[in-house]
């Protein structure tokens, strides 16, 4: 968590500051550490979780990561002192991290290159405010961009882009992917974790290696009694060998959490209120607070029925809708589901997006993704091919997956909580 303000004066940045971090206690998990700098900008305000700001009396850095292939990351952006080295070291780094550098005459902020750690920025004249999260900064307030540094100086807002993938060009595609993936399980799941399953090919392959890898998982799949999730779910878990936690929801607790996000979620449509309420729910119930999801394996691999539909319409102009889709995916479904997971104090982590398998999905051609079989088009066909090279069971392989607002019956519910005026607000891009 972050609470950062620039101001005029010491007390009010202090204020502003706190006000922040007010509106965004339900996502701190250890202690808070403050700190003020004064610079050429004015005063700075800064308030953020421990262990997570570096600090002496003239510049501050505060970095929320995962890169557990680089362990000393902080400590390098701490002692790099120019952008050019900041992007240089920030271009050799796979991992997921947001950060600010703040200087006597800069502050500058950085994102990964998909945008899993949320950091939003508010300017109003010379008055600059940073959170983790954007409702608390009110209206205007934007993403930093993934793959930017922003530079905010006297001379204003500057941002410049670090990241351009990288064309990957191997001769196996499958065999590198399978790779990939496994060494995605490898570094970035935790020792001990809550997979949020639902049987389907993505959740099943990461459940898959954990295991194979001697982690320590629980699989837990959220939905109605009887639910297509729970039928799924549990057959998947008995082929892996492994157990299954069921959290069977109904109407009033679906209320309940709903009325929980409705304040806090930037966008409110009945799907995004559906999955957010699933990854609320997961969390809650997660006895580790570490959650390991799926995220970006329909939009990297070509998963969704609409690529079908579309495939059918435009042909191979498809592509173009998915590498979209992909590159919007922090602002459409990551600042959503990592949102979810923090206010229930937990962490998402989200092993498909790793640098080197994104790459690999931006290079590769359409019939990796989307391949004619039989007359059926297969959707993530090299996703399921690295499946069967990782030696995941053929059953979990092919089977065809419903999505988990549906498969779970949550939407359904929380359609007819809106229908029956039980919840009102709804955002215009519904």
């Amino acid at each position: 968590m972050i609470a950062l303000v620039l101001g005029s004066s010491e007390p009010e940045a202090r204020r502003k500051a706190q006000y922040l971090k007010d509106r965004q206690s339900h996502r701190v998990k250890k202690g808070l550490e403050e700190y003020s700098l004064k610079t050429n900008l004015g005063y700075i305000h800064l308030i953020a979780e421990k262990e997570s700001v570096l600090a002496d009396e003239r510049r501050l850095l505060w970095i929320d990561h995962s890169t557990p292939e680089v362990e000393d990351f902080p400590q390098m952006i701490w002692e790099t002192n120019s952008i050019k080295d900041l992007s240089l070291i920030l271009g050799r780094v796979d991992g997921f991290y947001s950060g600010v550098k703040i200087t006597n005459n800069m502050i500058i902020f950085f994102r990964d290159h998909v945008g899993l750690i949320p950091l939003n920025l508010k300017i109003v004249n010379r008055e600059l405010s940073a959170a983790s999260e954007r409702i608390p900064l009110g209206a205007d307030a934007k993403p930093i961009r993934p793959g930017t540094i922003s530079i905010f100086s006297e001379k204003g807002l500057k941002t410049m882009k670090w990241y351009e993938p990288i064309h990957v060009s191997v001769r196996d595609p499958v065999n590198y992917l399978a790779e990939q993936i496994k060494n995605s399980i490898k570094n970035y799941v935790p020792e001990r974790c809550s997979i949020a399953f639902s049987g389907g090919l993505d959740s099943s392959i990461i459940a898959h290696l954990a295991l194979q890898l001697g982690k320590k998982i629980e699989l837990i799949v959220v939905g109605v009694e009887g639910c297509i999730d729970f039928e799924q779910a549990l057959e998947a878990a008995d082929i892996l060998g492994t157990n299954l936690k069921k959290i069977p929801v109904h109407k009033d607790n679906i209320l309940e959490t709903v009325q929980s996000l409705i304040e806090i979620l930037p966008q409110r449509s009945l799907m995004d209120l559906s999955l957010a309420s699933i990854f609320h729910i997961v969390s809650r119930n997660s006895a580790t607070k570490n959650i390991v999801a799926g995220q970006g394996a329909d939009e990297l691999f070509g998963g969704y029925w609409k690529y079908v539909e579309m495939f059918r319409r435009i042909g191979e102009k498809v592509n173009e809708h998915i590498l979209r889709d992909l590159e919007n995916l922090y602002i459409t479904n990551l600042e959503r589901d990592e949102l979810a997971v923090a206010s229930a104090k937990s962490t998402l982590t989200t092993p498909y997006l790793t640098r080197r398998i994104y790459e690999l999905s931006k290079s590769i051609e359409l019939k990796m993704k989307l391949r004619e079989v039989d007359g059926e088009i297969v959707r993530k066909w090299i996703l399921r091919k690295a499946a069967e090279a990782l030696g995941v069971p053929e059953r979990l392989r092919l089977r065809p997956k419903k999505a988990a607002q549906y498969g779970s019956g949550v939407f359904k519910i929380v359609k007819k909580l809106f229908e029956e005026g039980l919840l009102t607000e709804r955002s215009s891009h519904h």
